[in-house]
């Protein structure tokens, strides 16, 4: 049986004025900052969980920890609002290249992240972005931390839009942008959907090739 999904994809870089504006919608986590590995250092140094591995070889923070979503999210929440690590989490060297080097070039930045909408948080996010990129950014769209990103990727007009989820992936495509799933692991097939990259330097080839 064909794949529906891939019969209907239809490139968005083909539609006319695509990414204008020469805005690149991205989000946050995994995609421009290691939060994973530094969430694991909190659950092992803050808390003092003993656990094994690491989070991006399991599907979610609560099959990593074995607890339920709700705890899940009350201990993110800790990680985000009370420990400070969210002010200093460290960056992904290829997006610090790729993202400086298209911003010299005249493309500017909104992220888009679920990270919740704590006042704090989002303080700390914004300075710990700006600390390691620099000024490119134009905003910062906050949604809760089990929300979609619809309700933002649809109010801009179709463009570049970068997660290393799935579920926001195809957020992206649905409301007409050019959705990358970035995935380190390099392990997708997105159903259709040709733009996967494992590093920024493919998307950086893409972006560019508009």
């Amino acid at each position: 049986m064909p794949d529906v999904a891939a019969a209907a994809f239809q490139d968005p870089r083909a539609l006319p004025g695509f990414a204008a504006s020469k805005i690149v919608l991205t989000d946050v986590d995994g995609v421009l900052l290691r939060w994973a590995d530094a969430f694991g250092d909190f659950v092992r140094g803050s808390l003092g969980l003993s656990v094994s591995g690491r989070l991006q070889e399991h599907r979610s923070v609560e099959d990593w920890l074995g607890i339920d979503s709700s705890e899940a999210s009350r201990i993110v929440n800790i990680f985000h609002d009370e420990a400070g690590w969210i002010s200093r989490l460290p960056p992904y060297e290829d997006a610090v290249e790729a993202v400086r080097s298209l911003a010299a070039d005249g493309w500017r930045f909104v992220a888009i992240s679920a990270c919740g909408r704590s006042p704090k948080m989002l303080a700390a996010r914004s300075a710990n972005l700006e600390a390691c990129f620099g000024p490119v950014f134009d905003d910062l769209l906050p949604v809760g931390l089990l929300d979609g990103k619809e309700e933002h990727l649809s109010a801009f007009s179709p463009t570049w839009w970068i997660d290393d989820s799935r579920r926001h992936v195809h957020a992206g495509s649905r409301s007409g942008h050019a959705a990358v799933h970035l995935d380190r692991a390099a392990k997708s097939s997105l159903e259709g959907n040709p733009f996967v990259s494992p590093c920024w330097r493919g998307i950086e080839r893409w972006i560019r090739s508009v």
